[in-house]
């Protein structure tokens, strides 16, 4: 595993190499830009259900969050920021933990942007292992953890705002598991070189 801030090139040997080989390339976004674009209709959906579901236990009002009588105050203090970091690691952490072995693997890269943290993984893995690693963050922060702090009664605002917020930031991983199970059969081998994705039947 390996730490950096760029997202790793496509290397053009290695590319041609799959196609050779009988690897399909994903059709999908070419730019994070368009992800995003793409993937609004998701980001909507995804920050609904993760709402609905604290709605059950917590009364969530958008006063607590600055919107009164048609007007916005949001307080930006250092613990929102660190609190909002501190999410973003644990949903690439997350990411990273569902890889097999990654501990191991000089092809598996976790690193920060501007944008955003992610992680990269240039193993070979089933459709099930990669549907797997693009929901987990997802399930686990935003559709499990609800209910479980729910129930415990643990719902603050603050606790709600970044349940909401990775429901939201999920949006382009619940982009590509659409795509990948749109475009290929249950039991393809799935493949990444940089941020190009390739699959073929088993």
């Amino acid at each position: 595993m390996k730490f950096t801030f760029r997202l790793p090139k496509p290397d053009p040997k290695r590319k041609n190499e799959l196609l050779i080989q009988q690897w399909t390339m994903l059709r999908e976004p070419d730019s994070i830009g368009r992800s995003l674009v793409w993937s609004l209709p998701l980001m909507l959906a995804a920050g609904g259900l993760t709402l609905l579901i604290i709605n059950m236990f917590a009364e969530v009002s958008i006063k607590e969050y600055g919107v009164q009588d048609g007007h916005i105050r949001l307080a930006i203090t250092p613990l929102s920021v660190a609190a909002a970091l501190a999410l973003l690691v644990v949903h690439e952490v997350i990411h990273l933990f569902m890889i097999p072995k990654f501990w191991q693997s000089e092809k598996t890269w976790i690193g920060l942007r501007l944008m955003g943290g992610f992680v990269l993984t240039e193993e070979e893995m089933s459709r099930k292992r990669y549907v797997l690693i693009s929901a987990a963050p997802y399930l686990i922060l935003s559709i499990i953890l609800p209910l479980v702090l729910g129930l415990l009664g643990w719902l603050t605002p603050g606790i709600i705002m970044l349940l909401v917020l990775n429901a939201l930031g999920s949006s382009v991983d619940l982009l590509n598991i659409i795509l990948t199970l749109v475009q290929t059969p249950p039991k393809a081998r799935m493949v990444s070189i940089g941020t190009a994705t390739f699959w073929r039947a088993a």
